[in-house]
């Protein structure tokens, strides 16, 4: 292949793409299951330092929150912005 020729695999972006979606919807999911495991466990918990626990496991939750929004974007990225101009691209090739 020279170094003009551009190979770029449509099919395995857009498998790509999916997985993001997938993993996105699996971390909140487990985001979703951590909150009723903490409600859960303050149903048992009743002194004053489950509170404290309980905020503390929010901070470490809310930060993963961002990597869920993140994958989201960069999914949609990858289907509305890459493919259409890569497909652009060889439909104009020889």
């Amino acid at each position: 292949m020279s170094n003009n020729q551009v190979r770029f695999p449509v099919k395995a972006v857009a498998t790509f793409s999916k997985t993001l979606g997938s993993y996105s919807q699996k971390l909140d999911e487990c985001l979703n299951n951590m909150d009723n495991a903490i409600k859960a466990l303050g149903n048992d918990w009743k002194d004053p330092k489950f509170t404290e626990f309980e905020r503390e496991f929010k901070v470490c939750k809310d930060r993963l929150k961002p990597l869920s929004e993140e994958l989201v974007r960069v999914k949609k990225h990858a289907e509305d912005v890459w493919t259409p101009i890569i497909q652009e691209y060889f439909k104009h090739q020889i």
